[in-house]
C-alpha cells in the first residue's frame, strides 16, 4: 500500500469512526468500510485504527470496538459456506480470551455507573452509602480476576510464541500488564481507604486512581483484539492450541466459566509462518521506565523470571 493511499485509507476510516461516535449503527457503516477495507488485513486496519485513536481526531476505544464488530462480519462474508474457524468455536482459548474481554468490559461499565453515582451524592452533600461502597467494592473484586486473563497470557501464549522466534512482543507487552497490575493495585488501595474512612481517603482519590487504571487497561485489551490475537492465529498451530486448552484451567478464568471443552477436527498442522517485524511496535506502546528495572521493553517473561 503506498502511502497516498494509506493516507486516503486512514481519512475514510476517520469519518467512518466519527459516524460511529455520532451515533450511526456499525450496520449503517458495514458497506463503506467493505468498499475500502476488505482486501486490508486486520492487524494494518488495527494499526490506523490505533493511530486514530490516540490522536487528536476525537475517535475513542468504544468507537474502534465498534467498528470490530463491523471488520468481523466482512471477514466472515469471504468465509460463508466455509468451515468455521477453530478459534472462533466454543471453548477455543481464543473464543475465551475474547469472550473475557467482553465480560472485562461490561465490568469496567458497572464500576462507572456506581463511581457516577458516588461522585453525584458527595457533590449533594450527602454521606456516602454505605450498600454503595460495598457495590463498588465487589465489582473490583470481580475486575481483579483480569489477573487470571494475564496469567494465562503470559505463561501459555508467550512461550509458545518465543519459541517461534517472536521474543519481543511478549517482553514489551508482560511490561505493560505489570503496570497494569500496579495502577489497579492503586485504584484498589484508594477504595479500600474511602471504605475505611482513613484521613487522607476521597472520593477524588478513587476516581482518579480508577481513570488512570481503565485507561491503560482498555488500550490492552485493544492490543490484544487487534494486535495479539491476530498474531498468534498466524503463529500457532492446532497442537499448540490443544496444549493452551489442556493447561488453561490450572490458571483460572476471569468473570467467566467456560463450560463446553474444544474438541477440533483434527488435522495436521506444522508450524505456520512468521509475520514482520513491525508488529513489535503495535505491542510497545508508551514504554515507560521503573526504578532499578530499566525500560518496560526489558520485562522478563517466563523464561526469565
Amino acid at each position: 500500500m503506498t502511502n497516498s493511499s494509506r493516507d486516503q485509507r486512514i481519512q475514510v476510516l476517520k469519518d467512518i469512526l466519527l459516524r460511529l461516535h455520532h451515533g450511526a449503527s456499525p450496520d449503517s457503516v458495514e458497506a463503506d468500510f467493505q468498499a475500502h477495507f476488505s482486501d486490508v488485513s486486520p492487524i494494518e486496519v488495527s494499526l490506523m485504527e490505533h493511530e486514530l485513536m490516540n490522536g487528536d481526531h476525537g475517535v475513542g476505544f468504544e468507537d474502534v470496538m465498534k467498528l470490530c464488530t463491523v471488520h468481523a462480519k466482512v471477514m466472515a462474508a469471504g468465509v460463508q459456506g466455509k468451515e468455521v474457524p477453530d478459534s472462533q468455536q466454543e471453548g477455543h482459548p481464543v473464543w475465551i480470551f475474547k469472550q473475557e474481554n467482553l465480560a472485562l468490559q461490561a465490568g469496567l461499565h458497572r464500576i462507572q455507573r456506581l463511581l457516577d453515582a458516588l461522585e453525584a451524592a458527595e457533590s449533594q452533600g450527602q454521606e456516602l452509602d454505605p450498600g454503595l461502597l460495598r457495590g463498588l467494592t465487589r465489582q473490583y473484586q470481580l475486575l481483579d480476576q483480569f489477573q487470571r486473563h494475564y496469567r494465562r497470557k503470559e505463561e501459555l501464549f508467550f512461550p509458545i510464541m518465543e519459541s517461534y522466534g517472536h521474543d519481543a512482543p511478549p517482553k514489551v507487552m508482560w511490561g505493560v500488564d505489570d503496570q497494569i497490575r500496579d495502577l489497579f493495585g492503586l485504584a484498589k488501595r484508594a477504595l479500600k481507604g474511602l471504605v475505611d474512612q482513613t484521613e487522607d481517603a476521597s472520593v477524588a482519590q478513587v476516581l482518579a486512581t480508577y481513570q488512570a487504571f481503565v485507561q491503560e487497561f482498555k488500550d490492552m485489551i485493544f492490543k490484544e483484539e487487534a494486535i495479539l490475537i491476530p498474531l498468534l492465529l498466524s503463529l500457532f498451530s492446532q497442537d499448540d492450541w490443544l496444549a493452551i486448552a489442556k493447561d488453561s484451567p490450572e490458571f483460572g478464568y476471569a468473570i467467566i466459566q467456560p463450560d463446553k471443552e474444544w474438541v477440533p477436527s483434527r488435522v495436521s498442522l506444522g508450524r505456520k509462518g512468521q509475520m514482520g517485524s513491525w508488529l513489535k511496535l503495535g505491542l510497545g506502546l508508551r514504554l515507560k521506565t521503573r526504578a532499578g528495572r530499566g525500560p518496560l521493553a526489558e520485562s522478563p517473561t517466563k523464561s526469565s523470571r
